[in-house]
C-alpha cells in the first residue's frame, strides 16, 4: 500500500495540515528508481520520505494519526478516532488517500462531529493503466454524503 495524500485538521497537533505525497510527471535524473505504483507507472509518489524535526514537532503524532486511521478502517472502532481530536467543541477531519500494487485505490474521509458522532465518505476506484493520482481524485463523486461510520464502512 501506498499513501498518496493525508490531510488533518483538529487532529492531535494538526490543524489544517495537508502532505500530498505525489507528482504529476515523471522525474528526470532521479536518485531513486522506479517511483510509481507496481504496475501503474502513472501513479507516481515519492516512495522515501524523511521527516526531521526537534523533539515534540509532530514526528511521532504524524504515525500515530495514519496508524489510528487504519485501524479505524479494519476495526471499524472510533473511539481510538474520536481520542485524537484536540478541540472536542470544533469538528475534526481526517482524509487518506492510498494505492494498492493490486490496482485498487480509496479515499477515506472522516467527520469527528462535536457531539462525537463520527461519520464517513469512502470512496473506491479500479486504477487503469492510464490513471493518474489526478485523473482519479477528479473522478471521484463530490457529491457522495458522510454517512455514519458503521454504515460506511460495512462494505
Amino acid at each position: 500500500m501506498a499513501i498518496l495524500k493525508i490531510k488533518f485538521d483538529n487532529i492531535v497537533c494538526f490543524n489544517d495540515f495537508e502532505a500530498n505525497f505525489t507528482y504529476p510527471k515523471k522525474l528526470v535524473k532521479s536518485p531513486l528508481n522506479d517511483e510509481y505504483l507496481l504496475n501503474y507507472p502513472n501513479i507516481r509518489y515519492k516512495k522515501v520520505n524523511i521527516l526531521i524535526g526537534s523533539n515534540a514537532t509532530g514526528k511521532t503524532s504524524l504515525g500515530i494519526v495514519i496508524w489510528k486511521t487504519l485501524r479505524f478502517l479494519i476495526d471499524k472502532e472510533a473511539k481510538p478516532i474520536k481520542d485524537l481530536v484536540t478541540n472536542k467543541d470544533k469538528p475534526a477531519y481526517i482524509l487518506l488517500d492510498a494505492a494498492f500494487g493490486s490496482g485498487h485505490f480509496f479515499r477515506i474521509e472522516i467527520k469527528i462531529l462535536t457531539d462525537g458522532n463520527v461519520m464517513v465518505r469512502y470512496y473506491a476506484h479500479n486504477i487503469k493503466k492510464s490513471d493518474t493520482y489526478e485523473s482519479i481524485v477528479n473522478s471521484l463523486d463530490a457529491d457522495l454524503e458522510f454517512v455514519d461510520y458503521l454504515e460506511g464502512l460495512k462494505n
